[in-house]
């Protein structure tokens, strides 16, 4: 019988029975520590090698695993903020065009106001220039086309009929 734990450190003798041709019992005693040590040696480097291969294919399958997630949550992370991003700039253009509409109607009231107002002083203006004409064209009818002091007074009492003349 082999014990391996009484080999450790020493030279292993094991004892052997043997059978020669003629079935008489010999026995041998044999040196297994080359062996042994050789066995161990191959049983570790068996051991290491398949453990390291098989970590490294997990490693390797898990490290794709690990970058197909990583690079899909970046991808949804940026069509996320791109939606959202877009959405945004919607938002703000739809209020720039509002902004927009809301100053050109402001605008076209208050041209159309201004214009109105400008046309009431024309019109009014028109008007004393036309009453300050016929005034003094009456007068100048009613005596006769002669220049007396009463139409001098009329002239520095209405201005206006001087703006025919350039002089007011």
């Amino acid at each position: 019988m082999f014990d391996a734990k009484s080999c450790k450190g020493r030279s292993c003798d094991v004892r052997m029975p043997l059978l020669d041709n003629m079935k008489a019992p010999l026995v041998a005693e044999l040196d297994v520590s080359e062996v042994n040590r050789e066995l161990k040696q191959f049983i570790e480097i068996s051991i290491n090698s398949t453990y390291n291969e098989n970590i490294e294919e997990m490693i390797i399958k898990n490290l794709g695993v690990l970058k197909s997630m990583m690079l899909k949550e970046y991808s949804d992370e940026q069509n996320r903020t791109k939606h959202m991003y877009d959405i945004q700039i919607v938002n703000m253009m739809d209020s720039f065009k509002e902004r927009q509409d809301n100053l050109q109607k402001e605008f076209k009231e208050y041209l159309k106001k201004e214009f109105v107002d400008f046309q009431e002083s024309t019109d009014e203006w028109k008007n004393n220039i036309t009453q300050t004409l016929l005034g003094k064209y009456i007068i100048e009818v009613s005596l006769d086309g002669k220049h007396t002091e009463q139409s001098s007074e009329y002239e520095r009492s209405y201005p206006a009929s001087n703006a025919i003349d350039g002089d007011l």
